[in-house]
């Protein structure tokens, strides 16, 4: 037998038969990993909504005292009051009256044609409870080197005319440390 009579004796390739057995263990996989999802969902209690819930409670050790706080981010959304709605950009929060935010995102709130939106920029934070904190915009600084082409230095700040209360986030231990006092308070 030479190298004809195996080329026609075999339909696909080598690298066709890999890139088949390939396939053929990722569905598997994924296969395996809605059935161990179901599986869970089937033996593991979750009251009400609860397997919703993404988020989860950090035990923070604290002086004597364990606290539980949860590790909700001080992540709040830079919007348009429009119609509809336009969500811009992400923020988040550095003190209780300032954001940090992209350039790109801080610098479209002074351009010169969009003057007349400026009353209608917000920021909506969730906090730990659940409840939702809507601030304006009482100015907005972009990195003086921010380069719209490379977008190199691309940082800005957003100041709210509404305080955010920063401790609902972080313990007070990692609050200190916000702060730059890097001992913490006993």
């Amino acid at each position: 037998m030479d190298r004809l009579d195996l080329a026609k004796s075999s339909k696909f390739t080598r690298g066709e038969k890999c890139i088949f057995i390939h396939l053929i263990l990722t569905f598997v996989l994924i296969i395996l990993s809605i059935v161990i999802y179901f599986v869970h969902l089937c033996l593991i209690n979750h009251p009400g909504n609860s397997y919703l819930n993404t988020r989860r409670s950090v035990a923070v050790r604290e002086v004597f005292k364990e606290v539980t706080t949860p590790d909700y981010l001080p992540i709040g959304v830079l919007y348009l009051s429009t119609n509809p709605i336009r969500a811009v950009c992400n923020t988040i929060l550095f003190r209780e009256k300032w954001s940090i935010a992209p350039a790109h995102c801080v610098i479209i709130r002074s351009d010169p044609s969009l003057v007349q939106l400026l009353p209608k920029w917000g920021i909506k934070f969730r906090t730990s409870d659940l409840k939702i904190i809507v601030t304006k915009i009482r100015r907005s600084i972009a990195h003086p080197h921010f380069n719209r082409d490379d977008f190199s230095n691309n940082i800005g700040l957003l100041e709210h005319t509404v305080s955010v209360p920063i401790h609902q986030y972080i313990s007070k231990y990692q609050y200190n440390i916000v702060l730059f006092n890097l001992i913490p308070k006993f």
